[in-house]
């Protein structure tokens, strides 16, 4: 037992440090199945963007991560849905979406081009023993 909580502890310090969202973007005690989650954009350089999320269950759940995340551009007053990511999709099956474990944090990544805008829609889903909840976040916006 001792050693499950400290693998939780670890846990939630590795989540505080490897996402670059602030505290006011985390969603705590979100649901019946759902702890906590929270998602960022980041701009990497030269127009790269990475999109992170990370989503915490209340134990040891079936299914939990992002079923879909969609990115946004803005450019002037014109806003555009760029890219669409998701989790059915293999090419980001393993990076969305975990099963039988506590949390699920993955990121995807985007080439953007340098002074755009971007922002990102998160889809979530949490589930154990036939029930699940579902929930969105819209991040900030950066700059690429």
């Amino acid at each position: 037992m001792k050693r499950i909580v400290t693998s939780i502890l670890s846990m939630v310090i590795v989540l505080s440090l490897a996402l670059p969202a602030s505290a006011s973007d985390m969603q705590v005690n979100a649901s019946d199945y759902i702890s906590s989650y929270s998602a960022s954009v980041q701009a990497d350089g030269g127009g790269d963007i990475t999109i992170y999320f990370d989503i915490v269950g209340i134990g040891c759940m079936d299914q939990i991560g992002a079923t879909e995340i969609y990115l946004y551009e803005k450019n002037g007053t014109l806003t555009k849905l760029v890219a669409t990511y998701s989790y059915t999709d293999s090419a980001y099956a393993d990076a969305m979406m975990g099963y039988d474990v506590y949390w699920k944090m993955g990121n995807v990544s985007y080439d953007g081009i340098s002074g755009r805008e971007y922002y990102a829609r998160v889809y979530y889903i949490s589930g154990v023993n036939g029930g699940s909840d579902t929930r969105s976040q819209l991040t900030k916006t950066i700059t690429a």
